[in-house]
């Protein structure tokens, strides 16, 4: 009753208010209940004189709010909304807020300098473990794009350090779990102790972290590979300029902002090459500022101005026509429709809820036409990849298609920028299409590969790029001006690494189950068959004496299906097929190997190390099964660990008449088989390092027949069809004589 009467007097009142603020705002409120803070809980409220909102980008609603009261809202400040509360052991009577990020399922705070964490389901906090120290700021980048391990493996490093002080290596801390538990970060580069942070972000892009430092009015970044460091480009700040606020664009693009009330730095390859942009307003600072998925960025000025541009390739800006009177305390944002609002925050002083006052901007209507083109000169933008995550593999490219018209006499070129052009290679090519009325239309191939030339790869940036980072492309033109708003940059991100849908599978055409040996029924009703103690050992290490009793084996149908049958006098070598996503790819190139996965070992090769073209010893199962404290087979040889025999870095040959043990399709090596009837279960795993970032294997069965017994079984059946066409003729033939014999019967009596 209370609220309600509150809100009928605040709107009779607002009659005779003047309307000088905002001509379409409106005061975002809802009934709910007053609220009584509960006992030992505090509220929270923001440590610094601007407020400000951090967003969820992998929940496009779901914001925070930090101001005198901190808010967290789930449906972008529509209604009324309770202010957060800490509980007291945690903060104590006053609770002050530093910094706050979304990672994962959880909203990360620092408060009073201590780390915590609140669940975004459950409601709960709890504090980090591993920060002994009092920090100010924490830092995270989420990656929504995909649902996979390397989506999760980003989302969940955070980093938290102290602002503003000379850089301390033991205020420096890095969690790889979401914020639950840190470590302090342990530095391999030297580095100044004169130079004082202002920045520690995680660029998963470049697969670095990186110190923001400022030394004097010079700032740079300093970022922090696996083997190497690197530094960014240095520039200069204004003399007024103490502090930076470092904003990392929403999204995988390695787009950086760097700015103070004075000066704004943007840049496309994470930091490694800064342009300044122009407010074009002068005598005012910069209070905040917003930006969103499409390369669009509004700036509010001291002033109450807003800036509006687009931050690409080619960053531009201008002053928005027929502004609101922006009230002090406000904060900005992008809608999902790419227009601003305004908001701002009004606790009411009966419930002690918190309302929100929403003052649209609608961009176009206020870019005006003074100051930009009345045209934009690139029209019908679209391309085949915009917001895709493609995972790019060794021997894998794409082949991407840009499509635009172009309204100008001469060509636009569009532009493409990689976010790391040591690990990622991009061709480009420009086709015309077709001229109508509009222009010329044009497409835009792009094909991306992985880097393959020696000379192109900056060890420093290549060697660091682990499997799993990520690598964004971006297209844009230079030529494009504000009033090129609908013609976004279009980007695609890269996922280095194995595809989770490539697989490979033996190609099984000939089985036992097509031949008439067994059936599926046998295979799947429980059918066993005995492995002799004599050619099997369960230490893989091909010992005949290892093994006490013979081996009885239950055969899964289910798994291995019906048994490749085999000629043992025939050599034989297994066909994998490559699929992804379901699709047959090609048939495996690359050299693998094969293990019995029982254990036997009654079967060799057909090539030696001497007749196999090698120059080096090669490698064998024996020998990296004994490199292992505890052999395994699945583990001993692998791609990870494997060397080419062809490759002149590896040992002397000293065993030349060993069996030569890597298989390759077209290659003459092949496994042989004794005369022996009697089910094999092979597993085949690629080891090739240079085929694919996967670890390619599959599990199979063979089904191995003498050739006495094939071929008693195979001339049994031509003696069946070939006999069974006689004695059918020769029933007609004596059916034939019959009827003549009874016709010249009864022609006689």
């Amino acid at each position: 009753m209370g609220r309600a009467l509150y809100m009928v007097v605040l709107s009779v009142v607002c009659l005779y208010c003047s309307v000088s603020a905002c001509k379409k705002s409106r005061r975002s409120y809802s009934m709910i209940k007053k609220f009584i803070k509960p006992p030992l809980q505090v509220e929270l409220q923001y440590a610094f004189s601007d407020d400000a909102i951090v967003k969820d980008h992998c929940s496009p609603t779901q914001k925070l709010y930090m101001g005198k009261k901190v808010v967290l809202t789930q449906d972008d400040f529509e209604g009324s909304h309770y202010p957060l509360l800490i509980p007291e052991r945690f903060s104590g009577p006053t609770a002050y807020l530093t910094s706050a990020v979304f990672s994962t399922s959880n909203l990360i705070m620092v408060v009073n300098g201590k780390v915590y964490l609140y669940g975004l389901q459950s409601g709960r906090w709890r504090a980090a473990v591993g920060v002994n120290l009092n920090t100010t700021h924490v830092s995270s980048l989420q990656c929504c794009t995909i649902i996979s391990k390397t989506c999760l493996d980003v989302s969940s490093i955070v980093l938290t350090y102290e602002n503003g002080v000379t850089l301390d290596q033991r205020r420096l801390w890095i969690s790889f779990n979401g914020g639950f538990a840190f470590r302090r970060l342990q530095m391999n580069f030297t580095t100044i102790s004169s130079h004082i942070v202002e920045g520690f972000i995680n660029l998963p892009t470049i697969s670095a972290i990186a110190l923001v430092l400022k030394d004097g009015n010079k700032i740079h970044l300093k970022y922090i590979m696996t083997k190497t460091e690197v530094t960014s480009q240095v520039v200069v700040l204004s003399p007024q300029d103490t502090t930076v606020t470092v904003t990392q664009v929403q999204g995988l693009k390695g787009h950086l902002l760097l700015w103070t009330p004075n000066t704004l730095y943007f840049s496309t390859d994470n930091g490694q090459v800064l342009t300044k942009l122009n407010f074009q307003a002068s005598g005012t600072t910069l209070q905040t500022l917003a930006t969103n998925d499409f390369g669009e960025i509004a700036i509010l000025l001291r002033n109450k101005l807003v800036i509006y541009g687009h931050i690409s390739l080619n960053p531009d800006t201008i002053q928005l026509q027929d502004q609101p009177d922006i009230q002090d305390g406000s904060v900005m944002m992008f809608t999902p429709s790419r227009d601003l609002l305004i908001i701002k925050a009004i606790s009411s002083p009966v419930d002690n809820v918190v309302d929100f006052l929403h003052c649209p901007i609608i961009i176009d209507q206020s870019i005006g036409k003074g100051n930009a083109s009345d045209v934009c000169l690139i029209d019908d933008l679209e391309s085949d990849f915009y917001g895709s995550t493609l995972y790019i593999d060794k021997t894998r490219s794409f082949l991407l298609t840009m499509n635009f018209v172009s309204r100008l006499s001469n060509d636009l070129t569009p532009l493409v920028a990689l976010t790391n052009p040591h690990v990622l290679n991009a061709n480009t090519a420009m086709e015309k299409d077709f001229k109508s009325e509009d222009g010329m239309h044009y497409s835009f191939k792009i094909n991306v590969s992985l880097e393959q030339d020696e000379k192109k790869k900056d060890p420093s940036l290549y060697n660091s790029t682990i499997v799993g980072s990520f690598v964004t492309l971006t297209s844009d033109f230079k030529e494009k001006d504000i009033s090129c708003r609908n013609s976004y940059p279009q980007y695609a991100q890269f996922s280095i690494g194995c595809p989770p849908s490539k697989y490979i599978r033996i190609s099984s055409n000939f089985t036992v189950c097509e031949k008439d040996l067994f059936s599926p029924y046998q295979l799947a009703n429980n059918f066993t068959y005995t492995i002799s103690k004599n050619v099997y050992d369960p230490e893989f290490l091909s010992n005949s004496e290892t093994a006490t009793e013979d081996l009885s084996v239950y055969y899964n149908y289910t798994k291995y299906g019906c048994p490749i049958l085999v000629n043992s006098k025939i050599p034989w070598i297994p066909l994998l097929e490559l699929w992804e996503d379901d699709q047959f790819v090609e048939y495996v190139p690359a050299d693998f190997v094969l293990y019995e996965t029982h254990g036997m070992f009654n079967f060799g090769y057909l090539k030696t190390v001497e007749t196999s073209q090698c120059v080096t010893q090669p490698q064998n199962w024996k020998e990296m099964l004994n490199r292992q404290v505890f052999p395994n087979p699945n583990t001993a040889w692998t791609r990870k660990n494997y060397r080419n025999c062809r490759n002149t870095n590896g040992p002397p040959i000293t065993h030349p008449d060993v069996h030569y043990e890597v298989l390759k399709r077209h290659y003459w090596n092949k496994v042989k088989f004794p005369k022996y009837n009697g089910i094999f279960i092979f597993k085949a795993i690629v080891v090739d390092p240079d085929y694919s970032f996967c670890s390619l294997n599959t599990t199979f069965s063979v089904y191995v027949i003498r050739t006495a017994y094939r071929e008693n079984r195979i001339q049994s059946s031509k003696i069946r069809y070939l006999l069974g066409p006689s004695f059918v003729g020769f029933y007609l033939f004596m059916f034939a004589v019959w009827r003549i014999i009874k016709m010249i019967q009864n022609k006689c009596f």
